[in-house]
């Protein structure tokens, strides 16, 4: 898999839609719940999510967009910005960053127990996540401009639980929530595309929905359709009766777990955690990994895959980090 940003921004520019019903649906649930995400326990988190994931797909999930004023401080649902609302926010920053020091949390949900397991999962999200925050298709610009207008009438009404904070606080706070229903929407596709769960695909691959899409063209190599109507046809035939190039490639998986610290080694070859990532990055390029050499490559020991990945430019593609190490590797099985 070699999905660069170009190939995610043209699918952006392809099937970017304006609108989105998911803003009026998930600020209703946030309100019925009667808290704000970082209040939330993670059990209250999982529980949330899949009860907003069970409604919203039963709805047709039109859209996954999440545009708007989403998020409010006012955390009890009363229509005041009080004290007992800013102190619930306030719990939930200061857990945010207890759990991002202790696991290193890269989405900053507050809810996500991330470990080396999922290091390579969140480099994935993290690209196609910062394609499409900067032409803010979450619309966080709008839920910042919202909260803060909040926060600063309730400065001005001399809350004193409002005083507490800072606009940066706000403003990292709404961030952060926002990037948290991001990263619950990648990790749910990822795992329907893993699963080959037809049914759950077809609720999230619509064509107004450009971020599924990317995450779908990233994961699997492969490009869908336009229509939605095409899309789904694509999910009954091809897909189905197609594995994924991850599912496919052996050697993908035993990178994987190098990267994921379950070994150190792949076939009795010892290889770093960054080497294993680019390596398993440039097996899953759709036109390699399709090819006779891919498949040549997955089935021959790690010694003999060394040379024959230099043969096919391998070296070209890695960072500097990891190409004095690829080169003694070339040195020694060569």
């Amino acid at each position: 898999m070699n999905i660069t940003r170009e190939t995610i921004k043209d699918t952006l520019r392809a099937v970017m839609a304006e609108e989105t019903e998911y803003q009026t649906f998930f600020k209703k649930a946030l309100e019925k719940a009667g808290k704000s995400i970082p209040s939330m326990s993670d059990e209250e988190k999982k529980e949330f999510f899949n009860k907003i994931d069970a409604a919203w797909n039963a709805k047709g999930e039109k859209n996954e967009d999440l545009k708007g004023d989403q998020h409010k401080l006012d955390v009890d649902g009363d229509g005041e910005i009080e004290a007992s609302d800013l102190a619930a926010l306030r719990a939930g920053n200061e857990k945010d960053e207890s759990i991002e020091e202790s696991a290193g949390c890269s989405c900053g949900c507050g809810g996500c127990s991330e470990s080396v397991n999922e290091a390579a999962t969140d480099r994935d999200f993290e690209k196609v996540y910062s394609i499409f925050d900067k032409k803010d298709y979450f619309g966080l610009k709008g839920s910042i401009k919202t909260m803060l207008g909040n926060w600063q009438r309730a400065l001005d009404k001399g809350d004193k639980g409002a005083q507490q904070y800072s606009k940066e606080d706000v403003i990292n706070s709404v961030t952060t929530q926002t990037k948290a229903r991001a990263k619950h929407t990648y990790d749910e596709l990822v795992k329907a595309i893993k699963n080959k769960d037809i049914k759950a695909l077809k609720s999230k691959l619509r064509h107004d929905q450009p971020f599924s899409i990317a995450i779908f063209t990233q994961t699997t190599g492969k490009k869908l359709p336009k229509s939605t109507r095409d899309i789904h046809s694509f999910l009954d035939n091809e897909f189905t009766n197609e594995s994924v190039n991850e599912a496919r490639l052996g050697k993908v998986a035993m990178l994987k777990d190098v990267e994921a610290g379950r070994t150190s080694s792949v076939e009795g070859v010892k290889i770093s955690k960054d080497l294993a990532f680019e390596m398993r990055m440039f097996l899953q390029r759709p036109m390699l990994s399709r090819s006779r050499t891919g498949i040549a490559i997955d089935n021959s020991q790690m010694k003999e895959a060394i040379p024959m990945l230099a043969k096919v430019g391998i070296h070209k593609r890695l960072s500097s980090g990891v190409k004095k190490e690829f080169a003694e590797l070339l040195k020694k099985y060569k």
